[in-house]
């Protein structure tokens, strides 16, 4: 149940991060992308999602 809870954080933490990014990109173009590429977030956060959803599946 902790690791649970440990993604749950993780996955809520990057779709804030994710929101953020996003937005600063909107309003100020490169200013995100010309340190990394917003892709990584995006795939940390899907795979957090999948994991989260496995977990809470087996319990």
């Amino acid at each position: 149940m902790k690791l649970y809870i440990i993604i749950r954080e993780i996955f809520y933490a990057l779709t804030i991060t994710l929101f953020i990014f996003i937005v600063m990109e909107f309003f100020f173009p490169d200013i995100v992308q010309a340190y990394f590429s917003l892709n990584f977030v995006l795939i940390l956060w899907i795979l957090s999602g999948i994991v989260l959803l496995l977990i809470k599946k087996h319990d």
